[in-house]
């Protein structure tokens, strides 16, 4: 069964009975659209809280079998622990799932963004060579890198060509849809030089050279913050690990106890289990700021 059987699935199982959940997921619609989830909103709704709802059922048993065996528990913990357990954990499974477009958004905003300077250049050499307005959308959904642009340029190519919109209606409900507020800028622009007939190739080539402004100054700022991670890394990953753990090591040596742990527990800590976390961290944080390019 693969993902669009099952959303169907969960849609005939779930769909009609929560009907009255639909309203408090109402700005989902436009949520779903822009991270490009091809599910219909009802469907995905319903297979996020079928899931949920499974996975709560699912974890209950083995909480309860694994708390009753514990001889020295209260009841009544025994009882609520579990349910609580089995709650948290679908509790867990619905956030993740809801913001899973989140997370998609933000990746489509990001390759798009990234990737303004080329394609309004792109579209600004179309343009020069006497390419339509249809005719550069169809260029850039042949693309192949990023394909987040092929993926919105197809948009407009089918809002057009099967559902038979105006390419001006087409561009600005693309406009409206798409994660990149650049793009958008670029689309609605382009819908404007339709409208009042204006230069659209010197317009494109304005907003290449903007983009190539916003971009290089976009790389000086994060160099200066990789700069400034540089040396912080160097004191939090090397410096100050190493130093506690001789300190503790000293300590060890002399049989002392550092916060009521022996100072053998110290080191194993810091070994294991902080100076891993710190290298996580940094590695999350530079993955953030860094673009794929």
């Amino acid at each position: 069964m693969n993902v669009k059987e099952f959303t169907a699935f969960t849609y005939r199982v779930l769909g009609e009975r929560i009907n009255f959940l639909y309203p408090y997921f109402e700005g989902y619609k436009l949520i779903l659209r822009k991270a490009n989830i091809k599910i219909s909103f009802e469907a995905y709704i319903s297979t996020l809280i079928f899931i949920s709802i499974f996975t709560f059922m699912f974890s209950l048993p083995p909480a309860y079998l694994i708390l009753i065996s514990i001889p020295t528990m209260n009841i009544a913990y025994k009882i609520l622990l579990p349910i609580g357990i089995a709650v948290l954990t679908g509790l867990l499974i619905f956030l993740t799932l809801y913001f899973y477009p989140y997370y998609r958004i933000d990746n489509r905003r990001r390759s798009i963004d990234n990737s303004m300077p080329y394609i309004a250049s792109f579209m600004a050499i179309l343009a020069k060579a006497g390419a339509s307005i249809g005719d550069i959308f169809r260029e850039l959904s042949k693309i192949e890198r990023p394909k987040e642009i092929s993926e919105e340029a197809s948009e407009i190519i089918r809002d057009v060509e099967v559902f038979g919109k105006d390419l001006i209606t087409a561009v600005e409900k693309r406009a409206g849809e798409t994660p990149s507020e650049y793009l958008a800028e670029v689309l609605l622009g382009i819908s404007t030089m339709i409208r009042i007939g204006g230069n659209l190739e010197a317009y494109l080539i304005d907003e290449a050279e903007r983009f190539i402004t916003i971009r290089r100054t976009l790389i000086r700022e994060v160099n200066s913050i990789l700069s400034s991670l540089t040396e912080i890394y160097v004191i939090m990953a090397l410096v100050m690990p190493m130093l506690l753990i001789v300190i503790s090591t000293i300590i060890s040596m002399m049989g002392g106890i550092i916060f009521g742990l022996n100072a053998k527990i110290i080191i194993e800590i810091l070994t294991f289990i902080l100076t891993p976390t710190i290298f996580l961290t940094f590695t999350i944080i530079i993955d953030t700021i860094m673009t794929e390019d």
